[in-house]
């Protein structure tokens, strides 16, 4: 286990979430609370982009013009 001062954590936070891979890592802040970082699992690129035809990306913004 490792543990970061707020500050570290922010300047290394990279770093940070590598090791959090392997181990928990813990980070304290000024007032003395701690938290705990944990990897917890891979997730699919929800990023990536959808297979949308343009037909559907327009009916999409079409319909939620109607709505809101």
């Amino acid at each position: 286990m490792s543990v970061y001062t707020f500050q570290e954590a922010s300047q290394q936070f990279a770093q940070l979430l590598e090791e959090a891979k392997n181990n928990q890592v813990m980070v304290t802040n000024q007032n003395g609370e701690m938290f705990a970082i944990q990897f917890l699992a891979n997730r699919p690129n929800t990023l990536a982009k959808p297979n949308l035809t343009r037909a559907e990306i327009v009916s999409y913004v079409r319909e939620a013009r109607e709505r809101g």
